[in-house]
């Protein structure tokens, strides 16, 4: 009681938030005070990839606190210099037998990745304009959450960060121009190059955008749009950061997703796997040609607690395990299965509209039965609130963790959950979700 009487809780009322109190947890599990034990099929907010305390990664970090625990960041450190290393060879895509390319700023977090990755670009290009999406989420900072499109950043409406500009986007259930995959136009693609053109290309210092969609609904990329962005980006000069701190480090199946389109970026920002959320800690991978800019001038950026030595250790020892346990090829085998049992298993709810992702980033999109409309609005209603709080209180009676926002329910488990328990989570899900079908029927009826 006495932690929820004297802590705040993101994204919530305070009054009516009934947290769930964890006291241990290993693999895909979480044992609650009570007893209880949680099949975790969110990671975490997608934090957890090699799920809970992973004895490779404590190891690590326990022989880190042993030897250093701290030193402010104008120091370098073994562990840091192994780090920066190993990350610019994986961001870079160069292999084990030659030279790492670019460098990395480390952070404390992704949000704070994405302020610095923005106020680098703007230091490079002399530029102040920002171009990304609406449906897109890069943090909760002021900076980071402008550049967020989702409506979380109406809650600093009145003093977001200028410059920025958004775009619509490929959200191929919802095409804003009412066209249908693979026969459109790829309107969501000539409609980033007129915007750039009006507001000026010489004026535009980034175009940022996700790996891979995350929490704004997982949306499926057409596969030639990656590739349009770093066209339109070499062609003005613009910088282009793939923002991975959700879809980086295995999650879809490669380090970081923005690799499975071909496309080199100028910037990569990171966190969340890194560590698996072990030691707090992101990064900002640059090319070559961005670092080179701040040889003779002053990077004017910092964090008291960048390049921690813990976090080094934790996210040292976390890219050595997904190396030694082969976790991208883990989930390229089983991601597909992954969305192939959530589609047999959802085939008949008449509440899921849409089931889509990539590797072990899947979102089923709610809709209210016999139309492509939200199950709740953004503006929920008393009843959409009630009905959504059921639903919640249906997935913990199945013992199951999930991440739920908006009308979109996410699965995400940890890159190291068994084929077993894969099963047995997405039987859980469809039960859940089978107590809400029936429910919306009578309200909403098809």
């Amino acid at each position: 009681m006495g932690n929820k009487m004297h802590t705040l809780f993101p994204w919530v009322a305070q009054a009516t938030h009934s947290p769930l109190t964890f006291v241990s947890g290993f693999g895909s599990w979480l044992t609650a005070e009570d007893g209880s034990v949680y099949l975790d099929f969110s990671s975490q907010l997608m934090v957890t990839n090699l799920g809970h305390q992973h004895p490779h990664v404590m190891a690590g970090i326990t022989a880190q606190l042993q030897q250093l625990s701290f030193v402010q960041p104008a120091h370098l450190t073994p562990v840091r210099e192994k780090l920066g290393e190993r990350l610019s060879r994986i961001a870079s895509g160069v292999g084990d037998g030659a030279a790492a390319i670019g460098k990395v700023f480390l952070t404390t977090g992704g949000a704070e990745a994405i302020e610095n990755a923005i106020k680098m670009a703007r230091m490079v290009t002399g530029r102040q304009k920002i171009l990304t999406r609406y449906r897109t989420y890069h943090g909760a900072t002021t900076g980071a959450l402008t550049l967020s499109g989702d409506s979380r950043r109406h809650a600093i409406a009145g003093s977001e960060m200028p410059g920025v500009i958004r775009v619509e986007d490929p959200y191929c259930y919802r095409c804003p121009w009412g066209q249908k995959m693979p026969s459109c136009d790829r309107l969501c693609i000539s409609h980033i190059e007129r915007i750039i053109e009006l507001e000026g290309p010489e004026s535009i210092a980034a175009i940022v955008m996700e790996g891979a969609s995350g929490s704004s609904g997982c949306l499926t990329y057409p596969p030639e749009y990656w590739p349009a962005l770093r066209r339109l980006a070499d062609a003005h000069g613009i910088v282009l950061i793939s923002d991975e701190v959700m879809s980086g480090f295995c999650r879809t199946g490669s380090w970081f997703a923005v690799h499975q389109t071909g496309v080199q970026p100028d910037m990569i920002v990171m966190a969340k796997g890194l560590t698996c959320g072990t030691v707090p800690m992101g990064a900002v991978w640059v090319s070559d040609a961005v670092a080179r800019h701040f040889d003779a001038r002053p990077l004017q950026a910092g964090l008291t607690y960048s390049a921690h030595p813990l976090g080094c250790a934790a996210a040292l020892a976390c890219l050595e395990t997904y190396e030694s346990e082969e976790i991208n090829a883990r989930v390229q085998h089983l991601g597909p299965l992954l969305q192939q049992q959530l589609k047999d298993g959802l085939a008949e709810n008449n509440c899921v509209g849409d089931i889509r992702g990539t590797g072990f980033l899947q979102c089923i999109e709610l809709v209210k039965p016999g139309t492509q409309l939200p199950l709740f609005s953004r503006q929920m209603t008393a009843a959409e609130r009630a009905q959504q709080q059921r639903l919640s209180a249906a997935f913990l009676a199945e013992g199951l963790l999930v991440f739920m926002r908006l009308h979109y329910v996410f699965v995400a488990p940890p890159l190291t959950v068994s084929e077993g328990e894969l099963t047995d989570g997405v039987g859980r899900l469809v039960r859940a979700l089978a107590s809400l079908n029936c429910a919306i029927t009578a309200e909403f009826p098809g």
